[in-house]
């Protein structure tokens, strides 16, 4: 009997050549006796994640994403508040593809490969996060550039893929360089207070195609999200530093602070922008993050 299949795909994300891909996957899915429905993500015709996976636990083995990090938000979001339980195969096809990153541990992945551990039925269960009352898959972040991620056009993104984050970012710099929020921090039970300039909460190795050496060791199923704070920069020096210790992949204890833990609460003197999975920012003044373990079944190679 054939898998039956329910493959979700967003044409928005990413550079060109997704049409491509899509037809790929179909044929590999096909050659290892899968059965496969396909629907494009079309909002203004009231096609999304959560019309789309109505009822696929019901009638279909597993589902397969390809799209970019903020597509899955949204299909795990569905599945967290729908109850769906099935397998979900990621095909990456976004700009940055961070979760990619940590997932499969390679800057880039073979849709055929992917489509073998659907075939093989090699699956792990990894680590979501709970902000507040909604869901995020790798990370929860707000501050000076985290904007970057949603406000950079959408027709940027699609022609010139990361290098219109860069672009985007390097003109954020003279108003973002500035930002500060005050912060009192609580994780599992430690406690920290100060201006902050820029902050995450993630499950990531990469957090907008930058890969810090503070989280190099993250493994996406072991209960624990990475607290990352960057206070403000008190001159261009510091800038410098900071910078060449990213690039570098070297550790920055100097502008860097870390955290790691279960339970995470954040307040903030006033409303602040966060952005969860890259998606649109919305304001907020008192956050409560926890992990939520092993809340997501995927196909892929197992690293723990």
């Amino acid at each position: 009997m054939k898998r039956k299949i329910l493959m979700i795909f967003n044409p928005s994300s990413g550079v060109n050549g997704n049409d491509r891909r899509v037809t790929d996957v179909i044929r590999h899915l096909a050659e290892y006796n899968c059965e496969v429905t396909m629907y494009p993500i079309i909002p203004s015709r009231n096609l999304t994640s959560e019309s789309i996976l109505t009822g696929a636990e019901v009638d279909y083995e597993s589902i397969v994403v390809l799209g970019g990090d903020g597509t899955m938000n949204h299909v795990i979001n569905t599945m967290m508040e729908a109850g769906i339980h099935v397998p979900i195969g990621y095909i990456p096809a976004g700009s940055t593809n961070d979760f990619s990153h940590t997932l499969y541990r390679a800057d880039t992945v073979k849709p055929e490969d992917i489509c073998r551990y659907i075939a093989e039925k090699r699956t792990l269960r990894y680590d979501i996060g709970r902000f507040n009352n909604t869901y995020f898959n790798y990370v929860a972040a707000f501050g000076a550039f985290s904007r970057v991620s949603y406000a950079t056009p959408q027709d940027m993104k699609n022609s010139m893929g990361y290098a219109a984050y860069v672009l985007s970012f390097i003109a954020s710099i003279p108003e973002d360089i500035s930002y500060k929020r005050h912060v009192s921090l609580i994780c599992d039970g430690t406690r920290w207070e100060g201006d902050v300039m820029l902050g995450s909460v993630s499950n990531s190795i990469s957090v907008a195609g930058v890969r810090l050496a503070a989280l190099q060791d993250t493994l996406i199923n072991d209960g624990l999200l990475e607290v990352t704070l960057i206070p403000p920069l008190t001159n261009p020096m510091d800038l410098t530093e900071l910078a060449g210790s990213i690039i570098g992949g070297t550790p920055d204890e100097k502008h860097i602070r870390s955290f790691r833990g279960r339970h995470i609460e954040l307040h903030f003197d006033r409303e602040t922008i966060w952005t969860l999975d890259g998606e649109d920012g919305f304001p907020v003044q008192d956050i409560v993050i926890d992990t939520v373990p092993e809340a997501i079944t995927i196909y892929g190679p197992d690293f723990r």
